[in-house]
């Protein structure tokens, strides 16, 4: 039960992350200021580390 609500979790973050990308790079467009990657992005990249702290944290407390 525990891996299985772990999985789901790990998903949900990757899902999470893909979507933050890609409103970066939709918002980026909108203000005309076009990056080429988005997932090497200063925001992505502290979006990825902060919600990678509080998934670790998640599952800990699960383990």
């Amino acid at each position: 039960m525990n891996i299985l609500l772990i999985l789901c979790i790990v998903v949900i973050w990757l899902l999470s992350i893909f979507t933050f990308a890609k409103w970066r790079s939709h918002s980026k467009a909108q203000n005309g200021s076009i990056s080429v990657s988005v997932i090497h992005d200063n925001a992505t990249n502290s979006f990825v580390m902060v919600t990678a702290a509080i998934v670790l944290v998640s599952i800990l407390f699960l383990i």
